[in-house]
């Protein structure tokens, strides 16, 4: 199916099974509408494609009924739909553990649950974890381009095909990659690590009597980032490591529309963003036509053609830096500079949390330090104060409106709501710290 023949099925998907219905709707008569929407994408009861509750034996007494079974030649299971009403929360770990009993039972790769959403997962091969893999969500939204994925990758000529196969296995790299640097970022932020960094310290001052070079140690604080070392940055609290984004990744969002890349640089006050088109040009467009902004690596969004080179050409121009380029991370102690000291800012803003613990969080967005913050002080803390914004909950287990606005995924099914410009972000995060009694440290610095 042409782009065109995609959109108008998916349409049609959100048509019948939530614009044109009751959430509270018989589930009986639900599933049937799935089994029309099916039909659609090409799978056919009266061959044999699609089972209805089929009764199989596992075991000699037992026995599983999943809804629906989508089968391939050869009589192989390789889709199970757990089908719920739209009124039911799909979240719900037992809802996700049948799902994933079914598919070990009949040994399908992928399983769909349906309600309200979409949720696809994947349990094949190419996986390393141990729990069927979250590939993706789709909400009912006419406009959503994974809603138009869906329709391409699983309808029945293309999945047998094996269409999904490279957005699949980018969506794994993309995990395990991740995986391998929050690992290697858990060993770096290790006290065992912050001690051998200042170990060698000591052979340098070997003429200085032991208890007094130890004591003369305490507090030292070491800060790691990439590129050249930034006197601007100020001490943090003893044995923890500053780590900067890497310049190998940049952030991106996705066109509702037209499903193309765009380079993300920055929120502004009326709720715009300032991008980078596949031109190569710098606009200011309003956020709502955009997907939910994430860092990806360059790498990858240039051998996939997901950005163009004359893109990433100008994104380099407009920081005012060269092509981003491997390099080892540089150690350094900062110098403590005088009071008053004049420093290189930018017109920029960022925030910058500091815990009682001396723990500081300062990242390029302000809506990743947003996240992060909140993330420290616990998703359910701050979900009790029942802070709105636009009338959804800052912290919430789904993105409402979301093709109105922004949500950052914060992982595990945790979702935080950065459709805000900088100045309430910061207004939420001390109504957060009034709120619990935190003691926290919120300013809005320039962005060195």
């Amino acid at each position: 199916m042409d782009q065109e023949k995609l959109r108008a099925t998916w349409a049609e998907f959100c048509f019948h099974l939530s614009d044109n219905i009751s959430p509270k709707i018989n589930e009986n008569v639900f599933e049937q509408k799935v089994l029309s929407m099916l039909e659609k994408l090409g799978w056919n009861e009266f061959r044999g494609e699609i089972k209805v509750k089929p009764s199989l034996q596992i075991g000699r007494q037992n026995f599983i009924i999943p809804d629906i079974v989508l089968y391939v030649s050869d009589n192989k299971a390789a889709i199970v739909l757990e089908i719920k009403r739209p009124a039911e929360d799909l979240s719900r770990p037992p809802t996700f553990r049948q799902l994933r009993s079914y598919m070990r039972q009949t040994k399908a790769e992928f399983g769909l649950l349906l309600g309200n959403e979409i949720i696809v997962y994947y349990d094949g091969a190419l996986k390393k974890c141990a729990d069927p893999l979250l590939w993706f969500k789709i909400r009912f939204k006419s406009d959503s381009t994974e809603g138009t994925d869906f329709v391409d990758f699983f309808s029945r000529n293309n999945f047998i095909a094996g269409k999904y196969e490279p957005d699949l296995k980018a969506h794994i790299a993309r995990l395990e990659r991740q995986q391998k640097i929050n690992a290697v970022k858990k060993r770096l932020l290790s006290e065992e690590t912050s001690n051998r960094l200042l170990e060698p310290l000591k052979d340098d001052f070997s003429d200085i009597e032991t208890s007094v070079l130890m004591e003369a140690m305490k507090g030292l604080t070491i800060t790691m980032s990439y590129g050249e070392p930034d006197e601007s940055i100020k001490p943090i609290s003893p044995a923890k490591i500053v780590f900067n984004k890497p310049q190998e990744s940049i952030l991106v969002t996705k066109n509702k529309q037209s499903g193309k890349y765009f380079i993300y640089l920055e929120d502004l006050k009326n709720l715009n963003a300032r991008l980078i088109n596949p031109d190569g040009r710098e606009l200011d467009l309003s956020a709502d036509r955009f997907e939910e902004p994430k860092y990806e690596r360059v790498e990858y969004l240039l051998s996939y053609k997901l950005i163009t080179k004359v893109q990433f050409e100008k994104y380099n121009v407009v920081c005012h830096r060269p092509t981003p380029v491997k390099r080892k991370a540089s150690i350094h102690i900062p110098s403590q500079r005088p009071s008053g000291s004049p420093s290189k800012t930018s017109s920029r803003a960022k925030i910058k949390v500091t815990f009682p613990d001396g723990i500081k969080i300062c990242l390029p967005k302000v809506a990743e330090t947003m996240v992060e913050a909140i993330r420290k002080i616990g998703f359910d803390k701050v979900k009790s104060l029942n802070i709105l914004m636009y009338g959804s909950p800052i912290v919430s287990n789904q993105k409402y409106n979301q093709d109105k606005y922004n949500w950052s995924d914060a992982g595990s099914g945790v979702f935080v709501f950065t459709h805000s410009n900088t100045d309430k972000k910061l207004s939420q995060l001390n109504e957060i710290n009034d709120g619990l009694g935190l003691g926290l440290k919120i300013e809005k610095v320039s962005m060195a």
